[in-house]
C-alpha cells in the first residue's frame, strides 16, 4: 500500500546564513610541512561575520579546490602570511630550522626500521602499495583474510 498523502507536494530544502568566524595566522609548530614554515590558526577568534547562503557560495566558488594539492599553500605565501601577521624573518626562519631539525631527528629515528623502507617507498611511488593497504584494514578487522568469503564487520567503539 503506498501513501498518496505526498504525491502533488513539492518538498524543498532552505538553508539559513552563514556564520564565518576568522582566526588569527600564527606561526606552526607541525613536523609534517613539506617545506619552509608551518602555520596554523591562533585560538582568539578575531572576528564573525553572517552572510547569505547564496552569497557566501558565490563568493566561495572561486577558492575551492578540486584536489589535494590544491589545498596546500605554496611557502612563499605562508611566509608572506605570517609577515603580516608580524612575525619577523628571523622568527620565521627559526620556526623553519626548528622544523628541520624535528624532521631530522624523526628520519634518524627511523633509521634500520621497516618504517624507513616504507617512508622510502612512499617518497618514490607517492601512494601505498595495496598490499599494505590490505594489511590495515585486515588488523582493523575491516576487511577478511584472503579466501574468506565475505569480510568482518567493523564493531563501534564502546564507552
Amino acid at each position: 500500500m503506498s501513501d498518496h498523502s505526498t504525491i502533488g507536494r513539492t518538498r524543498s530544502v532552505s538553508f539559513g546564513d552563514v556564520t564565518v568566524l576568522r582566526f588569527p595566522v600564527v606561526l606552526g609548530t607541525n613536523p609534517a610541512v613539506s617545506a619552509g614554515c608551518p602555520i596554523e590558526l591562533g585560538w582568539e577568534q578575531v572576528a564573525e561575520e553572517i552572510q547569505e547562503m547564496e552569497l557566501y557560495e558565490f563568493i566561495r566558488g572561486a577558492q575551492r579546490k578540486s584536489d589535494r594539492k590544491g589545498l596546500l599553500i605554496p611557502v612563499p605565501e605562508r611566509a608572506k602570511r605570517l609577515m603580516q601577521a608580524g612575525y619577523s624573518i628571523d622568527e620565521i626562519a627559526n620556526a623553519v630550522i626548528a622544523v628541520q631539525e624535528l624532521q631530522r631527528q624523526r628520519a634518524e629515528s627511523l633509521k634500520g626500521t621497516t618504517g624507513e623502507a616504507f617512508l622510502d617507498l612512499m617518497g618514490k611511488t607517492g601512494k601505498l602499495p595495496m598490499t599494505v593497504v590490505r594489511g590495515v584494514l585486515r588488523l582493523g578487522g575491516l576487511v577478511g583474510k584472503p579466501g574468506e568469503s565475505s569480510p568482518k564487520k567493523a564493531s563501534a567503539p564502546t564507552e
